[in-house]
């Protein structure tokens, strides 16, 4: 009797049989399995900590690789970038070219061909396989003074996990050497990547010319159908200090409780700052993480109760993200210190760099809370419809159907204008935010029919979605096929990615506001019809 292999994402609501499975411990595994036809059926996909809320790890029939156990950190080196290209670095000769590590030191392909008058600068990267995680590799980087320009909240994931995939995170500071800020993509310099054939070939953010590559670009939104990643080298910084200011707002109307977004936003980007907003719907409650970089000279001189207080909300965060749920107690303090304060800043901490990672517990019982979410990037223009609009929706919904979310996430993300697929593409720079609902059971039917009918009006508003992040995004293959770029090798393509795909070459002239689950001009009958489909809906579950 065959083997019959059974895997599932960390929410446990998507589950996948691949008719092989393999974990692998090195490079060279990972190149023969793909050459190996006979022994491995296609389709090849990699897989990580599965943490994505959408089935995109979905692979039955073919052959699944696990590269958890490819979680070495090679060490730092140097990569070449345009001078004009993020800050800091050593400027190069156009004889220079050298990547250093740990151990080693060698020269970089191409350098010859550099110098024909191309005004290069040295930018420091880290080099570490598929397999490690966010978490791990920030922790080797504390070890030099270093961090990446990007933080991630769920620190669990891997480098694999994230280097095809939408991510999103407030960051501060410059712009990484591609021009975006906020997504692990953005500080991508190289990936390592297994072909069809066993190959391994590395491609470049920047080619010989100090121009960024076009083929790299479509890589990156390729959705790993182009190859398994095996490494990577991230550009690195030294540590930003942070001054991070909590605010706590009180029940609001919509309208207010936009405008008194956009102010912090508008305040914080004026620094080179951030802001991260949580609207909690459950205790009535919105908090906004206040980020702004400081010198270093100027931090506060009580550093030591700054710990103490950073410490404390740090816990408590991570537990109320991880489980999408504020207990009352944490409502009740936020509450207390917002009266004594007077003011919506309740909390003022200095860190020495860009925050911490927090690493998920690996399985979580069914029967506890655990975070779900389901993701909508929108132009910043937009910010007010797209935020009050949706919040009076979900009241509608709720008063019709009973249910609601838990609340919302807010990230904001600097796009570099060069991106060619996915939520992040856009003509020239801008900055675009992320409106997630948030829910604390990623099996609940009554969460999947909210994201149906949320996604048909984000949709309608012009929203975009991500392959790996909006759930049910399958239903919808027309609008998530502006998530993909390239021509996926077959060998690397699953079924259920290969519907983006071929709804992309159907009507490659559609632009993504095209790509709806339901048209502008119809949707607010459609609104009208589904809330009252879900409420029947719902009756029945």
């Amino acid at each position: 009797m065959a083997l019959t292999w059974q895997l599932e994402n960390w929410g446990k609501s998507v589950q996948t049989s691949p008719a092989v499975y393999v974990l692998a411990q090195a490079v060279e595994e990972v190149q023969k399995i793909a050459a190996d036809e006979a022994a491995f059926p296609g389709p090849v996909r990699a897989s990580g900590a599965a943490l994505s809320v959408t089935a995109c790890h979905s692979n039955d029939g073919g052959t699944t690789i696990g590269m958890q156990k490819l979680n070495r950190i090679i060490g730092l080196c140097y990569m070449e970038g345009p001078a004009a290209a993020g800050s800091g670095g050593k400027l190069l000769q156009s004889s220079e070219s050298t990547t250093t590590t740990a151990t080693t030191t060698t020269t970089m392909e191409g350098s010859a061909a550099a110098g024909a008058g191309a005004n290069l600068r040295s930018i420091e990267c880290v080099e570490a396989q598929a397999g490690v995680t966010l978490a791990q590799l920030q922790s080797f980087l504390d070890e030099h003074g270093l961090e990446l320009a990007f933080c991630a909240e769920i620190g669990s994931a891997t480098l694999g996990g994230v280097c095809f995939a939408t991510t999103k995170d407030s960051s501060i500071g410059p712009a990484c050497p591609s021009g975006g800020l906020g997504d692990f993509q953005s500080g991508l310099m190289s990936i390592a990547v297994v072909d069809e054939l066993g190959n391994l070939q590395e491609h470049r953010l920047f080619g010989t010319d100090g121009q960024q590559d076009a083929s790299f670009q479509t890589l990156l939104d390729s959705q790993g159908t182009q190859g398994i990643a095996v490494s990577m080298r991230i550009a690195v910084r030294p540590y930003t200090p942070m001054i991070t200011t909590l605010h706590v707002l009180g029940s609001l109307t919509a309208p207010d409780l936009v405008k008194e977004l956009q102010a912090l936003h508008a305040d914080a980007a004026s620094t080179q700052g951030n802001i991260f907003a949580v609207i909690d719907l459950t205790q009535g409650l919105t908090i906004v993480e206040h980020r702004t970089p400081s010198d270093a000279g100027k931090m506060p001189a009580r550093v030591s109760l700054s710990r103490l207080i950073r410490k404390h909300w740090l816990s408590q965060k991570k537990r109320s993200f991880q489980r999408s749920y504020m207990t009352t107690a944490v409502k009740l303090e936020l509450e207390l210190l917002r009266q004594v304060r007077g003011s919506s800043a309740v909390l003022r901490y200095a860190s020495a760099r860009r925050g911490d990672v927090f690493e998920y517990p690996q399985d979580v019982p069914t029967s506890e809370h655990r975070l779900v979410y389901s993701y909508y990037s929108f132009d910043l223009d937009a910010f007010q419809e797209v935020v009050q609009e949706g919040l009076e929706w979900v009241s509608e919904y709720k008063s019709k159907t009973g249910f609601s979310p838990s609340g919302f996430a807010v990230y904001f993300v600097t796009t570099s204008g060069q991106r060619v697929g996915g939520p992040y593409a856009s003509r020239g720079p801008r900055t675009k935010f992320s409106f997630d609902p948030l829910y604390h059971d990623p099996c609940d039917d009554k969460w999947a029919l909210f994201v149906q009918m949320f996604s048909a009006s984000a949709c309608a508003k012009g929203g975009r979605p991500a392959l790996n992040q909006t759930v049910g995004i399958e239903k919808y293959p027309e609008w998530g096929a502006s998530d993909v770029s390239g021509t996926p090798k077959a060998r690397f393509c699953s079924e259920w990615m290969r519907a983006f795909f071929d709804a992309k070459d159907q009507d490659t002239n559609q632009t993504p506001a095209t790509h709806t689950p339901a048209s502008r001009d119809t949707a607010d009958t459609t609104d009208a019809l589904d809330n009252q489909d879900a409420a029947d809906t719902i009756d029945r579950l």
